[in-house]
């Protein structure tokens, strides 16, 4: 995971360009923010534990409509 976007195994085989919101949550942390991002790639997983392999790319940050909040991209820079 990085502050534009993330890779994470499903079993749900998702369609690239279609947007998503994810829950993130932090071990450790009481914040669970919800992120819009959008389907880049998906792949089939050669492990065994789940079908797929599926990056997102988080969407902007800002104030407008389907952006990310500012607190979002924040709360990112603090994990690194």
């Amino acid at each position: 995971m990085s502050r534009g976007g993330a890779l994470f195994l499903c079993n749900e085989r998702l369609e690239a360009g279609k947007p998503i919101i994810i829950k993130l949550q932090i071990p450790g942390t009481k914040e669970t923010p919800e992120i819009f991002a959008n389907v880049r790639w998906i792949s089939k997983n050669p492990e065994a534990s789940y079908q797929y392999r599926t990056g997102i790319e988080f969407n902007s940050y800002g104030d407008k409509k389907n952006q990310n909040p500012e607190t979002v991209l924040a709360l990112l820079r603090s994990l690194e």
